[in-house]
């Protein structure tokens, strides 16, 4: 039987996922999801973006990128695979 939960009828299963909306500002998703474990920066054809890394449950972050202050992409992945230079 896989792993879940079952709260007013609806049965969870695995582990919850985030789905964040692009275009979103900076200040709305860290007021989503808190202040973030590490901020980094680089240059990406002639933009500056803004790596944000948020802890989720289950041993897994959610990464989020911006430009010009605005959500362009994210992902969760397993924080084991995320380089541990994000976390200092």
């Amino acid at each position: 039987m896989a792993a879940g939960y079952v709260r007013q009828g609806v049965v969870h299963v695995g582990p919850k996922t985030t789905y964040l909306k692009e275009g979103l500002q900076t200040e709305e998703v860290v007021k989503l999801l808190g202040e973030p474990l590490s901020i980094s920066e680089h240059t990406t054809d002639g933009k500056i973006v803004s790596t944000y890394v948020f802890e989720r449950s289950e041993d897994r972050v959610l990464i989020a990128e911006f430009v010009s202050n605005l959500l362009v992409g994210s992902r969760t992945e397993h924080r084991a695979n995320v380089s541990v230079i994000a976390f200092q």
